[in-house]
């Protein structure tokens, strides 16, 4: 039997929505794959000004960025146990400083 494939869809928030030109993406999946695996994916299909903001160089993912699998907290030391499936939202929120 083929698998189907279908989309998760991740919700950036701002300034990463400006630096993707888009509030909102949609990744093909098969089955099932970790948040870090879909991290990978889309800094893949990322413009080259967002790249910097989702994974480091060593494809960890970036300090201070929060995440949120269908309205809940995803730490992000667990993003490569964290599953994913199609029809998940990931919400992607960048840290906030000011003062």
């Amino acid at each position: 039997m083929t698998e189907r494939c279908s989309t998760v869809e991740i919700i950036l928030e701002a300034p990463l929505s400006s630096l993707a030109g888009s509030g909102t993406i949609s990744l093909p999946i098969s089955g099932t794959s970790s948040l870090l695996d879909v991290l990978q994916q889309l800094y893949e299909a990322a413009p080259a000004e967002l790249k910097p903001r989702i994974l480091r160089v060593d494809g960890s993912p970036v300090a201070g960025l929060l995440f949120f699998l269908n309205n809940r907290p995803v730490a992000a030391g667990t993003a490569g146990q964290t599953t994913v499936q199609a029809g998940d939202v990931l919400l992607l929120c960048p840290p906030i400083s000011g003062g």
